[in-house]
């Protein structure tokens, strides 16, 4: 008796793993079936292979195309930054004439270069190099 019980829950099992529930109701399912939808997850999980990379590769593009405005931003604000360093050096460059800053003295503070301080002279006399 407790063989044939077992025989019965043994058969229960294998009978329900036979059986599935489908659209069209309950029915047999074949290996076909299965082998179909085996075959179906594979293309799909190759198709989601192929593509990913793709994805994945415009993803990165995009990333790049934007680092690559950011930088060309950069090297623009940095080429106006010499334009603008270069002539700020230009300016510095004629306030700082010793010529301009010997005028102004002459002209603006009444001061007057001695004698002595011109090329040529030591204390009033004429040096002679030769």
């Amino acid at each position: 008796m407790l063989y044939q019980n077992a025989q019965m829950v043994r058969f229960g099992y294998t009978a329900a793993a036979d059986y599935s529930v489908s659209d069209a109701g309950i029915g047999r399912s074949s290996e076909r079936d299965t082998l179909f939808s085996l075959q179906i997850k594979r293309v799909f999980y190759a198709a989601l292979m192929l593509i990913m990379p793709v994805v994945l590769m415009l993803f990165l593009q995009g990333i790049n195309a934007q680092e690559e405005h950011v930088m060309l931003e950069s090297r623009s604000a940095v080429m106006e930054m010499a334009k603008s360093n270069a002539v700020l050096k230009l300016e510095v460059s004629k306030l700082e004439a010793p010529v301009r800053i010997q005028r102004i003295a002459e002209l603006n503070l009444g001061m007057r270069l001695p004698a002595h301080a011109l090329y040529g002279h030591e204390d009033g006399v004429e040096v002679r190099q030769g």
